[in-house]
C-alpha cells in the first residue's frame, strides 16, 4: 500500500469522515446480508422448487407413456393405436427433457456446494472486518478528533 497522508484542514472534516465511515459500515453489512440473502433464496430455489416441478413433470410424462403403451396394445382402432403413437413419441420426448433438466441442476447444486463456500467465507471475513476494524477505526477517529477540539478549545482560550 502506498504511505500517503491525509491532508485535514479542520476537525470538521474529520468528524465528517468518521460518520462517512460510520455509513459505509451500516450501509456494507446492510448489502452483504442482502446478497446472502438472495443467494441462499436462489439456491432454496433452485433445490425445492424448480427440481420439484421438473420431477413432478418427469412422473406425469412417465405416466402418459405407460397410458400411451397400454392403449397401443389395446386399440383396436387404427386412429386409436396412432394418437397413443403420437402420446408415446412426445411422452419419450417430455421425459428426456426432464431428464436433462434434472441433470442441468443436480449439476449446479453440485457446483454451488463447491463453490458459494468460498464467497460465503469471504463474506464473512469482510462482515468481520467490518464490524471489528473499521468499528476500531471510526472510534480512533472520534477520540482524535475529541482530542483534537479539546486541544483546540484550550489553544483558543489561552490566546
Amino acid at each position: 500500500m502506498s504511505q500517503k497522508r491525509a491532508k485535514i484542514s479542520s476537525i470538521e472534516t474529520l468528524q465528517k469522515f468518521h460518520l462517512n465511515l460510520h455509513s459505509l459500515s451500516e450501509d456494507t453489512l446492510s448489502v452483504l446480508d442482502r446478497v446472502n440473502n438472495e443467494v441462499t433464496k436462489r439456491l432454496r430455489y433452485l433445490e425445492h422448487d424448480l427440481a420439484g416441478k421438473w420431477r413432478k413433470e418427469h412422473f406425469k410424462w412417465k405416466q402418459k407413456l405407460r397410458d400411451a403403451n397400454r392403449e397401443i396394445s389395446s386399440s383396436r382402432t387404427s386412429a386409436g393405436k396412432i394418437a397413443a403413437e403420437q402420446l408415446k413419441r412426445q411422452a419419450k420426448f417430455k421425459i428426456r427433457e426432464c431428464e436433462e433438466k434434472l441433470q442441468h441442476i443436480s449439476h449446479w447444486l453440485k457446483r454451488a456446494q463447491n463453490e458459494l463456500p468460498l464467497p460465503q467465507s469471504r463474506l464473512l471475513k469482510l462482515k468481520t472486518f467490518i464490524v471489528n476494524d473499521v468499528d476500531k477505526a471510526r472510534i480512533l477517529l472520534k477520540e482524535y478528533f475529541e482530542k483534537l477540539r479539546e486541544y483546540t478549545e484550550i489553544k483558543g482560550k489561552d490566546q
